[in-house]
């Protein structure tokens, strides 16, 4: 625990943290600021001493065994007009698909006015809209949603980065999948 405490002093978060062993695979990381748990989740997988750590967000729920359907995805909306880049309607647009957690620099200085990019919370389990509908007042317009680097959930083995029609665990059982038509 103290080489990991070490390791992750050099990833340069701000204020204070804490490390607790949960299990041989699981550590759970408490941050003081809100800053760097957003930095922590976002990036999702960290690279310590040439070992990969994946971060998961800790629920009421959380179980060494299942891993939670959450994952933090950077979704655009191309040709979104300019007067909705600012954060309250962009987390309006945001919260359609999942909890809003950031939007990026670009978004918010207007650099790059041809696509609104954030950062949002998805249940991978729950069917992601590629548009959404703006609407205002009695008028509106279909929104194009894209998401970027969207990873797999599975279902059968309850595990990120892949989909249950290629899982191992599946296969090595021999478990037939009951998948939609």
């Amino acid at each position: 625990m103290e080489t990991l405490r070490k390791n992750f002093h050099t990833l340069g978060f701000k204020g204070a943290f804490s490390l607790g062993l949960i299990d041989h695979r699981h550590v759970l990381v408490h941050f003081d600021e809100e800053e760097n748990y957003l930095r922590c989740w976002l990036k999702g997988v960290w690279s310590l001493q040439g070992f990969v750590v994946r971060i998961f967000k800790w629920t009421p729920s959380f179980s060494v065994d299942i891993e939670l359907p959450l994952a933090s995805i950077w979704v655009s909306l191309p040709q979104l007009p300019v007067h909705l880049f600012n954060k309250g309607p962009l987390f309006s647009i945001a919260r359609l698909l999942g909890e809003p957690l950031k939007i990026d620099a670009s978004t918010a200085s207007l650099n790059r006015p041809s696509v609104a990019r954030f950062c949002v919370e998805v249940n991978l389990q729950q069917e992601l809209p590629d548009k959404v509908w703006i609407g205002n007042g009695a008028s509106g317009f279909w929104q194009a949603v894209e998401y970027e680097n969207l990873p797999g959930y599975c279902s059968a083995c309850s595990k990120l980065g892949h989909l249950s029609t290629t899982c191992r665990s599946v296969a090595a059982t021999g478990q037939k999948l009951d998948l939609p038509p």
